[in-house]
């Protein structure tokens, strides 16, 4: 009985710690993918920035 037991805690355990890795995996990717996009959208809002500098019509460049 005790054997059964013990057999099925460390079954649970083990998924347990599965789902844990697998969460943490998860959540290591969608915070890398995060701060890819973020930095593409900072850079494309910079590209954007400086064409709008330009195409406004400033009067230093006309």
């Amino acid at each position: 009985m005790q054997e059964k037991k013990s057999e099925k805690e460390s079954r649970s355990l083990d998924i347990l710690l599965r789902f844990v890795m697998f969460a943490r995996v998860n959540w290591i990717d969608s915070s890398l993918i995060s701060s890819s996009l973020n930095k593409r959208i900072e850079e494309k809002s910079d590209m954007l920035d400086k064409d709008s500098f330009f195409s406004v019509g400033n009067p230093s460049v006309d």
